[in-house]
């Protein structure tokens, strides 16, 4: 089997736009984070997933641009959980700039650039700009045209009034990719290019408002508006229409029991799809009542969750929405637990962006959690090591991707859905050796059960990522990543028959260097999957080979 794990691949670029919308919250506790993570923005995996649709963040904050190893997870993949990643940081300069400037090319013909801009209008208002292009000028031996292109912009602006803060953020990603995922001299053809394209357009605008009060009696709240816009070239597009809101309020009922706090959630959220053939509209609302209590050695909240959905159909799920923690050795140990559920919309923005070689037209629906399990603990007994294990468990209705029959070259997906039963194991760990080095780890075993599908479609059962991180001098940093991932399997149906394909496992091994010429000026090479081997991301669907980029990045 080891053999068949000796073949990844993969490039990208990924560059993180500063400034998520913070949700309201209580107040968190104070926890220690091992140091794990490149201050030099990585060239991500978009050769696994040659296009990702998707909305891009706005960018609000004014802060160092970092990017880190742990983020680089397939997307197709459930998500490992992960240590808070920080940055092995070589003593810089604390100066800060407005403007950071990147720009690279790879052996695919593959141009990266990327800009982004923060600065201050006034002492109360700050504003961000964000701009970024891949593309791939190359192909695939032996299969379709496979070049691709990923366009984005991002505007945000952020005021702070005198109890509240004020953020709006305006969004626009035009990707444009190609069904490449078969192998035109099988079918005898000559494939135009423009036969195989798609295009993905995302328009969004965000706003939202929370209170900053600074006694902690005041009522506090948040509510927030967002509207997204999707559309393909094949006449299929979603409006997605989402408000929420939150309010918190301290209250002292019982005595020398910590703080404690009455909340209550609400949200909004609108669906509405066409295609060439269908129109539908969907929706959901939500309330999470819920009561905290926090003290110097434990945390609960107890709540519970009701989603009413209307549209095609109408129903209700309850759940319960219950986490606890208990902090024990001085806070060098926390034990936790938490049972959720509801309801989440398979929206098809969503779908597309985790595999973009989706069908114009594929079916869409709810994905109902009756129970979300997980315990755990996190254990910081070492110095400059965190530890994280949970076990979950969860029955839910997925999608899994299928190729779509229709399809005349076998190179389109479509969605099933079957109730399952997911059972997982987790562990993180993030070891900093010094100053110069750091390690991290991740690791993930997942049990998949659905009740009526041969196989847990395209999902691995072991997922597993490692990462270091070395800077030798000040100005010389490098990075290095091995991911390893489970066979996975796929059907094929002819005449109502179906067949089984395996996936080979995969390892995806990636290294880099950047040097600093100044405070200002750095320049960098990646080599990513040194195996240079075209694993499938998805059945049909090889990635690039041996990738080598060069570039430079610059900060005024």
């Amino acid at each position: 089997m080891l053999h068949k794990l000796i073949a990844p691949a993969s490039l990208a670029f990924a560059f993180l736009l500063s400034g998520l919308l913070q949700p309201l919250s209580a107040q968190t506790h104070n926890e220690r984070v091992t140091i794990v993570g490149s201050f030099q923005p990585q060239l991500d995996d978009f050769y696994k997933i040659n296009v990702e649709p998707g909305t891009e963040q706005a960018v609000f904050q004014h802060q160092e641009v970092k990017f880190t190893f742990l983020d680089k997870i397939q997307q197709t993949q459930t998500s490992l959980e992960t240590i808070p990643p920080l940055a092995v940081v070589p003593n810089r300069s604390s100066e800060m700039f407005n403007n950071y400037f990147r720009f690279a090319f790879g052996s695919s013909l593959s141009p990266v650039v990327a800009f982004q801009h923060q600065s201050a209008l006034s002492d109360k208002t700050r504003f961000g700009l964000g701009l970024r292009h891949f593309s791939s000028w190359s192909t695939i031996t032996d299969y379709a045209p496979s070049d691709f292109m990923k366009n984005g912009l991002s505007l945000g602006i952020a005021h702070s009034l005198q109890d509240h803060t004020l953020e709006a953020g305006l969004t626009y990603q035009h990707d444009a990719m190609r069904y490449y995922g078969f192998k035109p001299a099988d079918y005898g053809v000559s494939i135009n290019k423009e036969d195989i394209a798609q295009r993905y357009q995302t328009i969004g605008f965000e706003t939202n408002l929370k209170s900053n009060y600074q006694e902690i009696s005041k009522l506090h709240h948040r509510v927030g508006l967002k509207y997204t816009f999707f559309n393909n070239k094949f006449q299929t597009s979603e409006n997605e229409l989402n408000l929420d809101a939150a309010l918190r309020k301290d209250f002292e009922l019982f005595s020398n029991a910590g703080s404690q706090a009455l909340s209550l959630g609400t949200k909004l959220d609108f669906y509405g799809n066409k295609d060439s053939l269908n129109t539908a509209s969907n929706g959901r609302f939500s309330l999470v009542p819920a009561f905290s209590l926090k003290g110097e050695f434990y945390r609960l909240r107890i709540g519970l969750r009701a989603d009413m959905l209307f549209g095609d159909s109408s129903s209700t799920v309850l759940a319960p929405d219950i986490s606890a923690g208990l902090y024990m050795l001085e806070n060098a140990l926390e034990v936790y637990v938490s049972v959720t559920g509801g309801a989440e919309r398979n929206s098809f923005r969503q779908l597309a962006g985790e595999n973009p070689f989706i069908a114009p037209i594929i079916p869409l629906g709810w994905e109902k959690t009756s129970l979300r399990f997980k315990a755990g603990a996190k254990a910081g007994f070492i110095k400059n090591l965190d530890l994280n294990a949970a076990v979950s468990y969860a029955k839910t209705n997925l999608p899994f991707f299928v190729t779509d029959s229709t399809a005349i070259y076998a190179n389109r997906f479509t969605l099933v859905y079957d109730k399952t039963s997911v059972f997982s194991f987790t562990a993180d760990a993030a070891y900093r050796l010094n100053e110069i080095m750091a390690f991290g780890g991740q690791l993930k075993l997942t049990q998949y059960k659905p009740e009526n599908l041969t196989k847990a479609w395209h999902k691995p059962g072991f997922e597993f990522l490692g990462t270091i991180e070395v800077s030798p001098i000040d100005k010389l940093h490098i990075s290095g990543s091995v991911q390893l991932t489970g066979t996975r399997y796929a059907p094929t149906y002819l005449a109502g028959v179906e067949t089984v394909h395996e996936l080979d496992p995969l390892v995806d091994m990636n290294a880099g260097a950047a040097y600093n010429i100044s405070d200002q000026l750095s320049v960098f090479a990646e080599l990513n999957n040194l195996f240079g081997a075209n694993y499938q991301r998805f059945y049909h669907y090889p990635v690039q080979g041996l990738q080598l980029f060069g570039g430079l990045s610059y900060k005024f």
